[in-house]
């Protein structure tokens, strides 16, 4: 991994500086998360089509599911410790980083999971018996949280941060409508303070 800067570095061309941390390992980090997307909206969200070309029936669904989730448990694994989410980063470079992988990550788990959430207008266990409501709502908070943080303390508009912001409030909404119509919710305000810290954040980049 080694940064543009010092690709044609008069002596020593395309070696990071000794102790020096690269700032091209987020794209790489982030490039493999483009590549479990792209799988992951090929195969689940495929038309007929496509599944007649991979010979894919209705029964592949949960063990994909249960594939990609270990990919990404093992993706998130391996992130640097200069990546890893740390709200008091002091490196503004590396926590703009930092946030914007981890967006990815948990708009990456909604993405997986928001096709098995049960529709609004049926109760009982979750599709395939897959927990994806709750999968997609926790991954939606923890992209609330650090979105907002982000907004608190650079208060720039994001713009790689947006759509997973914009998705979580829209998970966080559901959550809070499925939950008031099972009765599974006394007071719905602590989760709207999660929607409202991405509606802040959408605002933000309206500018943009």
């Amino acid at each position: 991994k080694c940064d543009d800067e010092y690709w044609e570095h008069p002596t020593h061309p395309f070696q990071q500086p000794p102790g020096l941390l690269s700032k091209v390992t987020f794209f790489n980090k982030i490039l493999r998360l483009s590549h479990m997307l792209a799988w992951s909206l090929k195969l689940l969200y495929s038309l007929n089509k496509t599944r007649a070309v991979f010979d894919l029936d209705d029964t592949f669904e949960t063990p994909l599911v249960a594939e990609l989730d270990s990919a990404l448990n093992n993706w998130y694994e391996g992130i640097p410790e200069h990546l890893k989410w740390d709200p008091q980063r002091q490196d503004l470079v590396f926590f703009n980083q930092s946030v914007a992988l981890h967006c990815k990550y948990h708009h990456l788990q909604i993405y997986i999971h928001r096709r098995f959430i049960p529709s609004l207008r049926k109760s009982g266990p979750t599709v395939s018996g897959l927990p994806s409501l709750a999968v997609c709502t926790s991954a939606a908070r923890a992209c609330a949280n650090m979105v907002d943080i982000q907004r608190r303390r650079t208060n720039v508009p994001t713009m790689i941060n947006m759509l997973p912001a914009f998705t979580a409030g829209i998970v966080l909404l559901l959550n809070v409508w499925s939950s008031k119509r099972m009765g599974m919710m006394a007071d719905p305000s602590r989760e709207m303070v999660n929607v409202q810290k991405c509606m802040e954040v959408v605002q933000l980049c309206e500018d943009r």
